[in-house]
């Protein structure tokens, strides 16, 4: 038995820190979160605007890792809590210290912002207690939550016909409602068609064709009365463009001037979480949830040479762009030694723009050593771990590169006719030294960088030029584009809304509820989510609106900081918040979101409504409560296991997991016990027109005609 026990969230960290620490320090996980609020009530209590008796319980399935650190601590000389080095990791700490009742005096706090040998012993060599301040930052904001997310949860529920349980909560529902708003911008966008002009032009220098080159019209003046009027994108009518047209293929184009000049372009700052989140959306269309997974797994370890286990990246969860001096001297050393002193950025003149509500609390995401280059680690990673691997190393290195630098050429071409002038405009680039571009492109740079390598012909001012073509192409104004997984999260970051630890969830919530979908990749909002914030933003907008939400996030950082008492803030907030839900109560109006099946009650002869529970569909009786028959919803699937004895058809059932499929002949107590968790096609079997059924492997199957090969998939835990 070691002299230490060391406590850390996850059990794959257990290795690779035994490894560093040595045989004298013990090693335990509590694999996350060990106490929360209880689930079916508050918790809490509030007496004169103070919050108290906060009853906090162990998380189900947590009661035996807490039995095992409680017989560990009985052996130690000292116990270190090494959770996370945020406000979730502060908070993990203080919860095991409350719920194992260790005496103070024998216990240490320890961070590290990765796991490597000399960070987790600077980290053991300078122990601290634990920060109380930061645990009350996220106490207040699991508190919020819990007084905001219990009543709006109920109202929209009780106030929504048609399903059976719905969920609110502050933050997620600010998420769909940006969704929301997004989609009505671009219903209410009328688009636009306009005509853009470009000339196909050439110079004859010594009687030879020169390069070919385009240029775009600009403006037209009239040389009648002098005025002028810019043209471009603005061009919505095809008499104009006809008219425009005739007049460009009788003129003269002349080089009017031509303008040199120097552009840098610099390199992108280090990765946080969501810009992270968004490379990897657009360069390997990975989610939200993949990303960080793979993140959290090159933080934690990554067996190689030897078979030690080694953090090859720092915490993935952060809102900071900044590098340690240590760090940033090797790279600077790296890139000497691999590009030479050239490539080495200067510090002078960069910009850092702190993101809105950062904590600052440690580093930007960076390879815990910028000399274990991506190939060198080819062959321990995965082919995802290497993907997410080589982004963050190549992002470190060449945000400490120099500046891009081109030459931009553009070029000021007249076109008269007898009646007018126009000016075209022709540009180019050419790249004079490639800096950071030499290892790195971006295709989400965060500044504009639209430059690209293009030339233009050597031009004389005045020189006449030679027209090959007019191009005329017709555009249409678009709308704004939906969000994105990483675009919204992108857009929850810029408005100060969540945390690095808390967009992926938010991300997740609004799916699950099945508020949003995702088509091509894209959210749009579901009748059901439209209902619910129509719900919520009528009754409160105090609440579910963005400065509400950011304010708050300030509020937590004061709590943090010790400016704000978090009894008070949270106390004083719940007051308030009752008065707002007696108010939403006494003016609530009702929406209802069931449909008339065309089906009448067997029992009582009313129609018979589609309800939602769970995901799943079934017929319930609209005279419910006086009628309470109910029946599942068949989805044209012959059951292939009693169709031929009994009719069985499949139905939906709904569960804490999700949507599954199982015969309608099924009893409790007996009956037919057939269940598949696939996924019904819209097409339908040529030979016995039953639907199809979509596998694991996305393989369309007709369960009946094929029913001599199945077997009932029950891969869900059912819960009818």
């Amino acid at each position: 038995m070691g002299k230490f026990l060391v406590i850390v969230e996850s059990p794959a960290k257990v290795r690779t820190i035994g490894k560093i620490l040595g045989k004298d320090y013990l090693i335990s996980a509590t694999m996350g979160h060990v106490r929360d609020l209880p689930k079916n009530r508050m918790g809490f209590k509030v007496d004169e605007n103070l919050v108290s008796e906060i009853d906090y319980v162990v998380i189900t399935g947590k009661k035996q890792a807490i039995k095992d650190l409680k017989s560990k601590c009985k052996n130690v000389d000292l116990v270190y809590l090494a959770t996370d080095p945020d406000r979730e990791g502060e908070a993990i700490a203080w919860h095991v210290v409350e719920e194992l009742k260790i005496d103070l005096s024998n216990v240490r706090r320890v961070v590290f912002n990765e796991i490597t040998p000399d960070a987790v012993k600077g980290a053991f060599e300078t122990p601290r207690d634990i920060n109380k301040l930061l645990v009350d930052a996220q106490q207040a904001r699991r508190l919020i939550d819990r007084i905001v997310g219990f009543p709006l949860s109920r109202y929209v529920t009780n106030n929504i016909t048609g399903y059976t349980k719905l969920s609110a909560g502050r933050v997620q529902s600010v998420a769909l409602q940006l969704i929301i708003d997004r989609e009505n911008k671009i219903e209410k966008f009328k688009s636009q068609k306009y005509w853009q002009i470009k000339a196909i032009l050439f110079c004859t220098k010594n009687n030879t064709k020169g390069n070919i080159f385009s240029a775009i019209l600009q403006t037209k003046k009239s040389l009648k009365t002098g005025k002028g009027s810019s043209v471009q994108n603005v061009i919505t009518e095809r008499e104009e463009v006809e008219k425009i047209k005739a007049d460009l293929v009788t003129a003269q184009y002349i080089v009017k001037a031509i303008n040199v000049k120097e552009k840098h372009s610099s390199p992108p700052l280090p990765f946080i979480t969501t810009t992270l989140q968004r490379e990897a959306s657009v360069k390997y269309r990975f989610n939200v949830n993949r990303t960080m997974r793979i993140a959290q797994q090159l933080y934690e370890g990554i067996s190689i040479q030897g078979g030690d286990q080694e953090g090859l990246i720092t915490y993935m969860r952060t809102d900071s762009r900044v590098l340690s001096k240590n760090a940033k001297d090797d790279i600077k050393k790296y890139i000497t030694s691999n590009f030479g002193f050239e490539y080495v950025g200067s510090v002078k003149g960069k910009k850092i723009t702190k993101v809105r509500g950062a904590q600052e609390a440690h580093e930007a995401i960076r390879p815990t050593s910028i000399f274990r280059t991506p190939s060198s680690l080819r062959k321990y990673l995965d082919s995802d771990q290497y993907k997410i691997y080589e982004l963050i190393w190549n992002r470190t290195v060449s945000s400490q590169m120099a500046d891009a630098l081109y030459a931009i050429t553009t070029v000021d071409i007249c076109a008269n006719s007898s009646t007018r002038e126009y000016l075209f405009k022709a540009s180019g680039s050419q790249i004079k030294f490639d800096g950071f571009k030499k290892l790195y492109s971006s295709m989400i740079l965060e500044e504009d960088d639209n430059e690209s390598d293009s030339k233009l012909p050597v031009l004389d001012k005045g020189e006449n030029l030679s027209r090959e073509k007019l191009d005329i192409d017709v555009r249409e104004t678009k709308p704004p584009p939906r969000f994105s997984e990483s675009d919204l999260i992108r857009e929850l970051e810029s408005e100060g809304i969540g945390r690095p630890s808390t967009y992926a969830s938010i991300v997740s919530r609004i799916r699950d509820q099945m508020y949003v979908a995702l088509e091509k990749n894209r959210f749009v909002p579901t009748k059901l989510g439209v209902a619910v914030s129509s719900i919520l933003t009528r009754s409160f907008t105090d609440i579910v609106n963005i400065n509400f939400t950011s304010d708050l996030e300030n509020s937590l950082d004061a709590i943090a900081t010790g400016e704000m008492d978090m009894p008070k803030f949270v106390g004083e907030f719940d007051n308030s918040f009752k008065e707002s839900v007696k108010l939403a109560h006494e003016t609530a109006e009702k929406i209802d979101m069931r449909e008339d099946s065309g089906i009448s009650c067997t029992k009582c002869g009313n129609p018979l409504l589609i309800i939602e529970y769970r995901g799943a569909k079934f017929l319930g009786c609209k005279g419910y409560p006086e009628c309470k028959y109910s029946e599942p919803m068949q989805i044209g699937i012959k059951c292939p296991k009693c169709w031929d004895e009994q009719g069985g058809q499949l139905v939906e059932r709904g569960s804490k997991r999700g949507v599954f499929y199982a015969c309608n002949k099924w009893k409790p107590d007996g009956g037919c016990n057939y269940i598949s968790n696939g996924e019904i096609s819209n097409d339908s079997c040529s030979k016995c027109d039953s639907k199809l059924l979509k596998d694991k492997k996305g393989e369309l199957d007709c369960i009946y005609c094929d029913r001599d090969n199945q077997t009932s998939e029950v891969a869900i835990k059912v819960d009818i």
